[in-house]
């Protein structure tokens, strides 16, 4: 009669989702965290070499509110998804949330979100229709979503992709790029800076899902569930302990988490 209870339990053991896999599961040590560093003020490298920014402070609590130990390996923006695929490392930064990326990466909960907006001189004007910005020379950050946004729906604008913002807003006040395209809280720092006088918002703000996702998360490795629900976790406890509205007011004047 134990024998077969003892065999009974056994075999209910799938069933209860309790597979070796799952109990072997463990989260890496040292995660690593891979993030571009050339997208202030989310993330930059500063004179000493060191990475800063929203997403590094962040980063940094959700580790001490998980326990866990983090480092930050810099990788450029256009092979972010395949180095976390060969395991470069664990955690992408910043990673705005779309149903086409969910097929290559699984996505903790956002951390942030922002709607999408046009920068031009204050002295030019555009109607910003397929139609109106037929020739306008728009710039954008090579593997960003306004890259297949304006690709897609503005096929009779001249797109340039760019590496970095930096390098789109160079040729923007070289006179090469008319527009440059980005997330509103990026653009909005570039305006607040000396060189942005001259800058203002264009057109309406773009926030359409197919495109734009619905907010900014980090992306996981397939499968990695456990890593996927840490993170997830600790950015609920900075939320909660109000550490993430601090980190929030020291590089924005306004709630970047949206709804």
């Amino acid at each position: 009669m134990a024998r077969s209870w003892i065999i009974s339990l056994a075999l209910m053991v799938p069933l209860l989702g309790l597979t070796p896999a799952a109990a072997q599961e463990s989260l890496p040590d040292p995660v690593r965290i891979g993030i571009e560093g050339a997208y202030p003020p989310f993330n930059f490298v500063d004179t000493n070499g060191e990475v800063q920014g929203f997403d590094v402070d962040i980063m940094n609590a959700i580790c001490a509110a998980e326990k866990i130990r983090c480092e930050f390996v810099i990788q450029d923006w256009d092979g972010i998804i395949p180095g976390l695929q060969v395991g470069k490392y664990d955690v992408i930064i910043g990673l705005g949330i779309t149903e086409e990326r969910k097929k290559a990466v699984d996505f903790t909960d956002k951390y942030w979100a922002t709607g999408n907006r046009f920068v031009g001189r204050k002295d030019k004007e555009w109607d910003y229709t397929p139609e109106g910005l037929d020739g306008v020379v728009i710039g954008v950050q090579g593997g960003a979503w306004q890259e297949a946004y304006v690709k897609a729906e503005l096929p009779q604008s001249v797109m340039r992709s760019y590496q970095t913002l930096e390098q789109a807003y160079l040729d923007m006040e070289a006179g090469r790029v008319d527009l440059v395209f980005s997330d509103t809280v990026l653009l909005f720092d570039f305006l607040n800076s000396d060189r942005g006088k001259d800058y203002e918002f264009k057109g309406p703000e773009y926030d359409d899902p197919k495109y734009f996702g619905t907010g900014v998360g980090m992306g996981i490795r397939k499968g990695e569930n456990l890593l996927r629900d840490t993170i997830s976790s600790g950015i609920r406890k900075v939320r909660e302990s109000g550490e993430y509205k601090k980190i929030n007011e020291k590089y924005f004047p306004f709630d970047i988490y949206g709804e």
